[in-house]
């Protein structure tokens, strides 16, 4: 294997690695305690598995990022489309035949640890410019936060409007209209909803938690330690999880810390780091085994919060790795509808949940139908999960799409 380029390559390497192919188009990409055999070599694999044409990628998209996202979305809303269905499920239903096999589609929540793999990628190949200087790390830490804030927030404030209705109207004051729970929910500070869980009002916004947590920990070790922050960076993430474990606080900010999920970035960045260097010898042989081995890995393992990062995480480590290498060694070209799918991702992540929990469950309620009928069943998953999905769409295309041209054009005066 080749020599690990971290430690010698400098903000000047890092500019003149980058430089040759990262374009400005890349702008528009958006968005355990026993650690075991399968994560050591997982990573190994995923780290192997890039070696870019760099010459022949000048100002590429990265659409193989786009068609990653669009699957890891899929299968996110996918997994919640079934958990309708089963989440309160009575004993003694007649389980539709796909139901039998529950720990195969509770596994479609692999999408969740593929998307923070994107993201810790995504950071780390477009870091060229804040690590040598040419922009302030502030500018970073504004894109992300325009990036992920106001539309987040307006789905929120979409849940929260029909709780302040009932408060006027009964007087019933719901736990999440509380201050402290609007204030967290609004910053995305860790907090416990009702149910014990640490998770914002709107529920997978707990994930994007994580990705704040770690634009802080990525911009702060820039700061610290430019080209050479990803090993300080790496040990900080470790570390703070270890502490958290050992001390083992009251609180939702202290269980937040303990998840070993925020590893999961971390394989991002060496991809990342690996793919910019150029310096790792590939063979297009192994990108089918590549792909199918970060598929197929979770399939056969479950997770916790101790080992998700090995028995999870570094399959997608591998399946983002065998991604981007099918790309950049011209194997598969994405065509436009799967690049626009991941392009509008966030938009179907944020309102998936909402549409799928309240819109289709109060729609069923009106409708009347016996919602655990096997025959209803095999039909509405089709049209809930077809629902979600183009419902996101058009929150892309109609909301999403427009805050972020208009915050550009303002940024852009």
């Amino acid at each position: 294997m080749a020599r690990w380029p971290v430690a010698a390559c400098s903000s000047a390497r890092w500019h003149s690695c980058t430089k040759a192919y990262v374009g400005r188009d890349i702008e528009r990409l958006r968005f355990s305690r026993e650690p075991n055999a399968i994560g050591a070599c997982s990573l190994s694999i995923a780290a192997a598995a890039i070696k870019p044409n760099i010459r022949s990628q000048s100002a590429h998209n990265l659409s193989s990022l786009q068609a990653a996202r669009c699957f890891a979305c899929l299968l996110v809303v996918f997994h919640h489309t079934i958990r309708l269905f089963t989440a309160n499920a009575p004993a003694d239903w007649t389980r539709p035949l796909l139901f039998d096999f529950p720990a195969l589609y509770e596994r479609l929540a692999v999408g969740v640890d593929i998307f923070f793999v994107i993201s810790g990628f995504i950071m780390t190949y477009v870091a060229a410019p804040y690590i040598d200087g040419r922009k302030p790390l502030s500018d970073f830490l504004l894109k992300r936060a325009l990036r992920i804030y106001p539309s987040y927030l307006l789905v929120t404030v979409a849940l929260v409007i029909p709780l302040v209705a009932v408060y006027v109207i009964t007087g019933h004051l719901s736990f999440d209209l509380s201050w402290e729970r609007l204030f967290t929910s609004a910053t995305l500070i860790p907090d416990f909803n009702k149910l014990g869980q640490v998770q914002p009002i709107l529920g997978v916004g707990w994930t994007l938690s994580f990705e704040v947590y770690f634009y802080i920990v990525f911009a702060a070790s820039i700061a610290l330690f430019r080209g050479r922050f990803l090993v300080p960076m790496a040990l900080v993430i470790v570390s703070i999880i270890a502490l958290s474990r050992l001390l083992d606080l009251p609180g939702a900010v202290s269980q937040f810390l303990q998840n070993s999920i925020a590893i999961e970035f971390i394989f991002g960045c060496i991809i990342a780091r690996y793919f910019v260097s150029g310096s790792i010898i590939f063979h297009k042989s192994l990108l089918i085994l590549i792909c199918l081995l970060g598929f197929s890995l979770f399939i056969f393992e479950s997770a916790s919060d101790d080992n998700r990062f090995i028995v999870w995480g570094a399959p997608s480590a591998l399946f983002v790795g065998g991604m981007i290498s099918f790309e950049f060694n011209k194997v598969i070209r994405w065509s436009a509808p799967i690049v626009f799918l991941g392009d509008a991702s966030y938009s179907i992540y944020l309102v998936h949940v909402p549409f799928i929990y309240f819109g289709c469950t109060k729609l069923i309620e009106l409708l009347g139908i016996h919602k655990y009928s096997p025959s209803f069943i095999s039909v509405a998953i089709v049209f809930v999960f077809s629902g979600a999905v183009i419902f996101g769409l058009l929150f892309y295309y109609f909301v999403e799409r427009t805050i972020n041209l208009k915050i550009k054009s303002q940024m852009n005066r």
